[in-house]
């Protein structure tokens, strides 16, 4: 099972992510994980562009029962990817994501269309430990 803050460490060192552009002026690597501890702390962004990461923890928590008692909590948390530069696709970052060893429940593509502002996401649900 997967830890969600390993998980964001592995998402941010091994893709190139791209960037939020704040209102402040900062540009800032454009992931976000979306805990119980950043409730209300949402970044002031004014752009993303390229490749976006949120990933959302606790998506949903169910207790792990052994024959000696619950000993933990599961938890799925979704990576959710959007590439806003319409002339990437996301497909090879499903085989990249799939090699990290994660325990994916469930992969959901939605490709990009021709109609304006659509963008294309890849949505990966994991199983994690609390």
């Amino acid at each position: 099972m997967d830890n969600v803050y390993q998980v964001a460490q592995q998402v941010r060192t091994q893709l190139t992510l791209g960037t939020y552009t704040l209102t402040s002026g900062d540009v800032v690597p454009a992931i976000w994980l979306d805990t119980p501890d950043s409730s209300g702390q949402a970044l002031d962004i004014i752009r993303v562009s390229g490749l976006e990461c949120v990933i959302t923890h606790p998506y949903h928590s169910r207790p792990i029962v052994h024959t000696s008692g619950c000993n933990g909590l599961w938890q799925l948390y979704q990576l959710l990817f959007t590439q806003y530069d319409t002339s990437i696709t996301l497909r090879p970052l499903i085989k990249t994501v799939a090699s990290w060893g994660l325990t994916l429940k469930e992969i959901v593509h939605v490709p990009k269309y021709d109609i304006q502002d659509q963008f294309e996401t890849l949505s990966f649900v994991g199983v994690g430990r609390i």
